[in-house]
């Protein structure tokens, strides 16, 4: 295939072929031989085989990934590929595989080897490989992990016997948690300037994403050109093209995450009828459930057969969930599940269906076990089980929308980009797309489900034909940008654009005022530098209103009181105050997660141990400080812990401490799970910032003031020149701890820099490639 492959001073590949086909094959090469680990680790997760190379701490994974069943899913979706776009993917994993195979042995998969004995296998990559990478970024990025906690602190609350949980509306209670004072944990920015608000007239594009700072970081910069097209952006290892952050020279894109309502989660009924097989209760009745088996091996332990089922709703994920239901369809004569008029949308509360006691130890997980005795054929059990199912977008088409990656690249305008994107899938996003001629277009892509806002909080019902499947939400048209446009997963100010049902409050807002001060002059890439680093957090003032009222305060306490009174609720990297709220912050969870109400919460969970990131209460509790200290219901007496807080904040400061002492990355690695093995690192730089500031550098009060997800990346496509463009991610554009681009952009993106795009082939260091490669 021939490509060649160019460097930048960061290391950034820039790869130039003879035709697409070649352009593809050089992507999955030199992605191979820049990322070989990280693409391996992927791809074993895409397969369900994470144990199989790294032991006992890939189990969890590999048990999810099946019962979500990702393997077969990504399957699917390649065999149903067009013969043009599969024949582009199958070159991409070619590359990736001739990479693979020139490639120095990573340092990761030699501390396995001494770790765990044997020699890590070297196979080469399926070729639906690519297609099962995207799918494992994306498959818990949806929002039905957080239905799955809500479905949880409903259970729990009505288990509790706690007067004032149980009392509160199932919906009002998940609120709690989620509220629109405080916002989610999750998030990104972008936003849009027309031509009318910018020193050349032509648009500019900016952003960042937020996800948890993976190391290797998660996106690659990469140029692609070809006769057809030349694009530059951000791509995901193992994955073909650049679906999200793009500039094709006369168009450029960039999204956020529309926190849409789209993978569902449904309460199933299941029963036994023999010789292994499973039915499920729908709107007609009981109903067959597919079941397989799938085979974990794990290094240096025993197999599992983890067994999967999945109903006409999706694959059962949740198992083990106790149900009074005695095999009778609800709503019959003397069944205990019969609705009730004053029944919820998610017959959250329905009497005797959910009376499960969260405080005793979980059932034993049946589907990672031997199959029980089989139950003669026809019987129906005493009692039932109740289980989760979910239903996700790429598995009910068998598409995962790669058909929109070609098509993007060769964009030449904004409506080309919205043309490209019209088949996107998940997760659904919000887009910014501009072009030279001075477009600039906003609009979301993907498949919603249409639910109305209340039914996207629990699970349904899968008995209940009012809660039946139904066809994908359309969507609105693009709208067209005049002025300046901002997205950071808000309350969408369109009712059509509202998908979802937990928004991010402040991002957003603080976007627009930092544009709206600018409207004195025009403004190009360089001043978008501002806005990524900037640190005030509006959450920090709702927290102080509780700080304000605190009287009765030893002197120390109250000079503390008023020092944050007095704070600009900037969290720069030098700010003592900074430092001060984050103890405060940290005191109040320790002491509200010690509260009755929300012990309860804390109850064992069923989904497994790959989701305990979303049941865990110090972070829930975390997120809903300024919530929790307001509910006097529940039992809560909000100024006595704000006083103790502040006193013991008091006793234990340092005057002199700053954030950024405390604050530093904190990048998750696969082998930080594996015990003994060496963690490659990079260095502790302090950083400003935190959750739910603009720049990004995410933490769990109360559990660690370190960095564990943020910006992944920085960009700002200048649509007048994009030799002005700008760019940057955490780490560096190397996955090998041995490169010298391992790391080299991390002390940048640490203060929010970025660094100047280059495209002149002349500027640019040819690599040579080894013999026979790129021909």
């Amino acid at each position: 295939m021939g490509f060649e492959v160019f460097r930048d001073a960061c290391g950034v590949p820039h790869v130039r072929a003879s035709d697409e086909l070649a352009l593809a094959y050089g992507q999955g090469w030199v992605t191979a031989r820049d990322r070989a680990w990280q693409v391996q680790t992927d791809r074993w997760r895409a397969e369900g085989r994470l144990a199989e190379h790294i032991g006992e701490a890939g189990v969890a994974w590999d048990v999810v990934a099946h019962r979500l069943r990702l393997p077969d899913t990504a399957q699917r979706a390649y065999a149903a590929l067009g013969d043009d776009d599969r024949a582009w993917v199958d070159a991409y994993t070619a590359g990736v595989n001739a990479g693979l195979a020139s490639a120095e042995r990573p340092v990761e998969v030699d501390e396995l080897d001494r770790v765990l004995g044997g020699s890590t296998p070297d196979d080469p990559w399926p070729a639906w490989a690519p297609l099962g990478v995207f799918l494992v970024n994306h498959a818990l990025f949806s929002t039905f992990p957080r239905v799955l906690w809500h479905d949880h602190v409903v259970r729990a609350a009505r288990a509790s016997g706690h007067p004032g949980l149980a009392a509160v509306d199932p919906l009002d209670l998940v609120r709690l948690f989620d509220p629109a004072s405080d916002g989610p944990s999750s998030g990104s920015n972008a936003w849009a300037l027309h031509g009318s608000r910018t020193a050349s007239g032509r648009p500019l594009l900016a952003g960042d994403p937020h996800r948890v700072l993976e190391l290797p970081g998660v996106y690659q910069q990469i140029r692609l050109a070809c006769p057809e097209y030349d694009v530059l952006g951000l791509a995901f290892p193992g994955v073909p093209g650049l679906p999200h952050f793009g500039h094709a020279g006369t168009a450029a894109w960039g999204i956020t995450n529309a926190v849409a309502h789209a993978a569902e989660v449904f309460r199933e009924r299941l029963r036994r009828t023999g010789a292994g097989a499973w039915e499920a209760l729908g709107p007609d009745g009981w109903e067959p459930v597919e079941r397989t088996t799938a085979h974990v091996r794990v290094r240096g332990g025993e197999p599992l057969t983890v067994d999967v089922l999945e109903t006409a709703r999706g694959p059962v994920v949740v198992r083990g969930i106790p149900s009074e239901q005695d095999g009778r369809a609800p709503g019959t004569s003397g069944a205990p599940g019969a609705p009730t008029s004053t029944q919820d949308a998610q017959d959250a509360v329905a009497a005797g269906v959910l009376a499960v006691d969260e405080g005793t130890p979980a059932a034993p997980d049946e589907d990672v076990a031997a199959p029980q005795d089989d139950v003669p054929t026809g019987a129906v059990p005493v009692t039932g089980e109740e289980a989760r199912s979910v239903r996700l977008q790429p598995r009910v088409d068998d598409d995962l929308g790669f058909a929109c990656l070609r098509p993007l690249l060769r964009a030449r305008t904004a409506h080309d980009v919205a043309a490209a994107l019209a088949g996107w899938v998940d997760p659904v996003n919000r887009v910014l797309a501009a072009d030279a001629d001075g477009t600039v277009l906003s609009f979301d892509a993907g498949r919603v489900a249409d639910r109305d806002p209340d039914d996207r909080l629990l699970p349904l019902r899968a008995w209940d034909p009012a809660h039946a499947p139904r066809p994908w939400r359309t969507l609105p048209a693009p709208r067209v940008v005049t002025d300046t446009a901002a997205d950071a997963n808000e309350w969408p100010p369109a009712p059509e654009r509202h998908h979802g049902a937990v928004y991010s409050p402040d991002r957003a807002t603080r976007l627009r005022a930092l544009l709206d001060e600018r409207r004195d002059r025009a403004l190009g890439p360089s001043d978008m530098a501002e806005i990524h680093a900037d640190t005030h957090w509006a959450g920090a003032g709702r927290l102080l209103r509780h700080v304000a009222a605190a009287d009765g305060l030893s002197p120390a306490a109250a000079a503390v009181r008023d020092r944050l009174l007095a704070w600009d609720l900037h969290m720069d990297a030098g700010s003592h105050e900074a430092a001060l709220l984050a103890d405060l912050r940290g005191a109040l969870v320790a002491r509200l997660v010690a509260e009755p109400a929300l012990v309860a919460l804390a109850a064992p969970h069923r989904a497994g141990p790959a989701f305990d990131a979303w049941f865990g209460l110090r972070g829930r509790v975390g997120q809903a400080l300024g919530a929790l200290l307001d509910r006097a219901d529940l039992g809560i007496d909000g100024p006595a812990h704000v006083r103790a807080a502040l006193e013991e904040v008091a006793a234990g400061a340092s005057p002199d401490e700053t954030w950024g002492a405390r604050h530093t990355v904190l990048p998750a690695h696969v082998l930080a799970d594996v015990p003994g093995a060496t963690v490659p690192a990079v260095p502790a730089l302090p950083l400003a910032g935190d959750q739910d500031t603009l720049r990004c550098t995410g933490t769990v009060p109360g559990v660690t003031d370190r960095a564990f997800r943020g910006s992944v990346a920085r960009w700002v496509w200048d649509l007048a020149d994009r030799d002005r463009s700008r760019w940057g991610v955490p780490f560096g554009t190397s996955g090998d701890p041995r490169s010298p681009h391992f790391a080299d952009q991390h002390a940048a993106w640490a203060v929010a820099r970025t660094a100047r795009v280059v495209t002149d082939w002349e500027r640019l260091a040819r690599e040579p490639l080894p013999d026979g490669v790129g021909e």
